[in-house]
């Protein structure tokens, strides 16, 4: 299976992720593709199976049976330089920022470049000139150039997840994944993450696959929403023709075994 000539960025079938010997069964064959450019979002309650997707798509987990490509490639079969070089290509936005909160914020946005430079990197001047000034560029985008020297821990919620996002685009990445990038936040910090997140890879024109349980937030970011529950796929539709009422299908009847 290529996704070379489709279009798609990430192709998705018959994936199934256990736990716990098999006594979890996490996702339950679930297929899908994702073309790109398009903005994803996996909604669904807390064990509903979206970021054990999600981290799938990058090997963070690997499928017990079934087939994830991203990027022409099969993350579960790479390993080493081959699975270093795939994730420069795939940027991870984390719900809890995953910051070194001791670095300044320009810091923490250059450890995004870490893949493409040899050896590790002690400091701020042991990077390149030209990138700590992309570096720089990019915390100006997400609005914190005046923040750059600050500790990422003296931080507000939504500065930290700006610097992450900053971080994300340092990679140069195909792919964007965020795990629930807004639930450590308040209702308007939210707003502003998700807007500039959107904002900035309309710009880059990049995939987006990301997870949220905010059914308004996600109607008015998406392009297209996939609903999960107890592991399978409920809903799969365009966001924008859906209304708040339409989408709660995701939240309805859930598996007892999720509550």
């Amino acid at each position: 299976m290529s996704t070379q000539g489709t279009g798609d960025v990430v192709v998705i079938k018959d994936l199934v992720k256990t736990f716990n010997k098999g006594k979890v069964q996490a996702v339950k064959g679930i297929s899908f593709s994702v073309p790109r450019g398009q903005r994803l979002v996996l909604m669904g309650l807390s064990g509903s199976g979206k970021s054990t997707t999600l981290r799938m798509l990058n090997a963070l987990n690997t499928p017990t049976s079934g087939t994830v490509e991203v990027l022409g490639q099969e993350p579960a079969k790479l390993k080493g330089k081959d699975l270093r070089h795939f994730r420069r290509r795939v940027a991870f936005i984390f719900q809890h920022f995953n910051l070194v909160g001791r670095l300044s914020a320009i810091e923490n946005v250059l450890s995004g470049a870490l893949g493409a430079v040899r050896g590790p990197r002690y400091g701020l001047m042991a990077y390149p000139d030209e990138m700590r000034q992309e570096a720089m560029a990019h915390l100006e985008r997400v609005g914190l150039a005046e923040k750059a020297f600050q500790r990422a821990n003296t931080l507000s919620g939504g500065q930290q997840q700006r610097v992450g996002i900053a971080r994300a685009l340092m990679q140069k990445p195909d792919l964007v994944l965020a795990d629930e990038p807004v639930a450590s936040l308040d209702p308007e910090s939210s707003m502003q993450v998700m807007t500039l997140l959107k904002e900035l890879t309309e710009e880059e024109n990049l995939t987006v696959v990301c997870s949220l349980h905010q059914v308004e937030l996600a109607i008015g970011w998406a392009d297209r929403m996939i609903g999960l529950r107890g592991g399978q796929i409920v809903l799969d539709q365009d966001a924008r023709s859906l209304s708040p009422e339409e989408a709660s299908v995701i939240y309805t009847s859930v598996d007892p075994e999720l509550q």
